[in-house]
């Protein structure tokens, strides 16, 4: 199984993430990356505590800033900025908007006490990623009664996910992201390890850095001080990728 990391650990040798690039994870000491829509929509399952708010944090840590919502009201008006952005965009109000990531954690609760966030979720699966506006969604389960009937009209869930993850789960919970025959064959996952399957269906066990909202914070503090730009002439070193390089498919980068 693949070593896992603290992030901790990573800050201190020197690892950051480099703009407009994802982690996925790590593959031994060697990440896995890819661009946003390489990674998003993302969906997440996992028993409790099995470790799915720790890889949603290593989504988060993308992102140049963050906005949290804890509360059912709070998460319903900030979904509903979220909408009303999407709206704007496809109707071309706002042209070139930064992107904008969604973490949600513990989406079965939510579904059921947030309507607004249940149509704002739904509506960035099915249409968000071409419009810089991308989703991680994590959950117990995600049952097709969590969304709006609409979106699944014509293609799934799992057909519409790009990148999906599976920690220690229930056989109906890896069902539910069409994983279930792959994590017979990884029964061994513990805490820190996933099996994250690409769009092409390959599966590959690889393990999440423990990340602390700490760490979180000291990131986005650190994007705030020293905002790299791709124009940097400072070349990258060998744990990094060069966004040149990035492939079309998730890559290894050594």
């Amino acid at each position: 199984m693949p070593e896992t990391r603290t992030f901790a650990d990573l800050r201190a040798r020197g690892w950051r993430p480099f703009p407009e690039c994802l982690t996925a994870g790590f593959v031994g000491a060697l990440p896995l990356i890819g661009r946003f829509a390489q990674v998003f929509p993302a969906l997440v399952v996992g028993r409790r505590s099995a470790g799915k708010t720790v890889l949603l944090l290593l989504d988060g840590r993308a992102a140049a800033g963050a906005t949290i919502a804890s509360t059912w009201p709070e998460i319903d008006t900030l979904a509903g900025v979220l909408d009303a952005e999407l709206s704007a965009r496809q109707q071309g109000h706002v042209r070139g908007g930064p992107p904008m990531v969604l973490i949600v954690d513990d989406w079965p609760d939510i579904a059921v006490h947030c309507p607004r966030a249940r149509r704002t979720v739904t509506r960035l699966i099915t249409s968000g990623a071409s419009l810089d506006l991308y989703i991680a969604l994590a959950g117990c389960l995600l049952a097709a009664n969590d969304f709006e009937p609409w979106a699944l009209i014509g293609r799934s869930l799992v057909e519409r996910a790009a990148a999906r993850y599976c920690l220690a789960a229930s056989p109906r919970a890896a069902a539910s992201i069409g994983m279930a025959p792959h994590l017979r064959g990884h029964a061994d996952l513990v805490s820190g390890q996933v099996l994250f399957c690409q769009p092409d269906g390959s599966p590959v066990p690889i393990s999440i850095p423990l990340t602390s909202p700490g760490d979180l914070a000291d990131a986005l503090a650190e994007r705030g001080e020293q905002a790299p730009t791709v124009a940097d002439s400072v070349t990258p070193p060998a744990h990094r990728a060069d966004l040149g390089t990035v492939p079309d498919a998730l890559t290894k980068v050594s």
